[in-house]
């Protein structure tokens, strides 16, 4: 679940204000199309503040791990805790495939949405949870969907308090691509 998402900037507030501070940070980062293994923007926590910064999407184990269940960081919490910082994903929307291998790009209603994660030096992973009834048709899992308050919480103190955004996800058949 969760193994490419979509970023681009939007014309808008928001759009402008992240288009601004990434281009301070020195470092390159993937646009358009999103895959495991490329160096993406995230919101973390730098004190009281919240800042943007690029990290590697996918940790290497014996394979790249791109995801982590929520249910697992929930069940070792003081390991992930521990080993981890929160972090939040950039996105405009996710793809997804289904039984089929129908491709399905889902969007929030607002330009960006932001996706759970947590990260140390190696890299970030996406936090994924079991699909809402939005979803369920596609895919049994999902990314933790955060709108902006819940991510500037979230980057804070690592707590996922509503279980992620459920009614940001809208599916329609202009949804499927392929």
């Amino acid at each position: 679940m969760c193994g490419r998402y979509e970023f681009s900037y939007v014309p808008s507030k928001v759009g402008q204000q992240i288009e601004k501070k990434a281009k301070d940070l020195e470092q390159k980062y993937k646009t358009g199309e999103v895959f495991p293994g490329d160096r993406v923007l995230c919101m973390i926590a730098k004190g009281e503040k919240i800042d943007l910064t690029v990290l590697k999407w996918g940790i290497m184990k014996d394979s790249l791990r791109i995801n982590a269940r929520k249910e697992t960081i929930e069940s070792n919490a003081s390991y992930y805790k521990k080993n981890y910082d929160p972090c939040a994903v950039i996105a405009n929307g996710f793809y997804e495939w289904d039984s089929h291998h129908d491709k399905y790009y889902l969007k929030g209603k607002d330009e960006f949405i932001y996706l759970a994660g947590i990260y140390n030096e190696e890299g970030l992973l996406i936090i994924t949870k079991e699909a809402d009834e939005y979803m369920q048709g596609i895919h049994p899992r999902m990314p933790v969907i955060l709108d902006q308050k819940e991510m500037i919480r979230y980057v804070h103190d690592g707590q996922i308090r509503s279980n992620g955004k459920q009614l940001f996800i809208e599916r329609t058949e202009e949804s499927r691509l392929f």
